[in-house]
């Protein structure tokens, strides 16, 4: 079928339509993929099964799902032994006694030696004026430092309630 022709075609029909026909193929596929089992279990279209096909067939599915429920329990007792053998091969080799040092396991508790403070510069009990240079430059009447601290004590002002 012609792609560009079923897209016109189903453009063409109106919501209702399209799920009418949506449900008649769901349905069609229903009852293709489920007509093959419907013999099985004795759903017939109308005539009827002879007993002994049905004895048959209830013999049959049980043999089978015996040997599967069967290779199944099998499968798990050969897990659960190869389990058991790999998880014991690790056991003694705990139990077997080997230590493994403390300093291995724990940082130690301070190191051997504590380096004293060492300062960059030198440590003034007074500092002088050409000593202060350096490290300060005092702002002055800048007209930006006088902004700058007139809004900051603007904004703390208007915080105090």
């Amino acid at each position: 079928m012609d792609l560009d022709g079923l897209k016109e075609k189903l453009r063409s029909l109106s919501p209702l339509e399209l799920l009418e026909k949506l449900k008649e193929v769901l349905l069609a596929l229903w009852t293709k993929v489920f007509s093959l089992p419907k013999g099985f279990f004795g759903h017939s279209d109308g005539a009827q099964e002879d007993p002994l096909e049905r004895k048959k067939k209830i013999i049959f599915f049980s043999l089978v799902g015996a040997a599967v429920l069967l290779v199944f329990g099998i499968l798990i007792i050969i897990i659960v032994e190869n389990a058991s053998k790999s998880g014991s091969a690790g056991i003694p080799n705990i139990v077997s006694g080997i230590t493994i040092p403390s300093e291995e396991l724990f940082y130690p508790s301070e190191p051997d030696f504590l380096p004293g403070f060492l300062p960059e510069r030198e440590t003034h009990r007074f500092w002088a004026l050409d000593d202060i240079r350096p490290y300060w430059k005092a702002p002055g009447n800048s007209v930006w430092w006088m902004e700058e601290i007139i809004s900051t004590v603007d904004s703390l002002m208007e915080g105090v309630p």
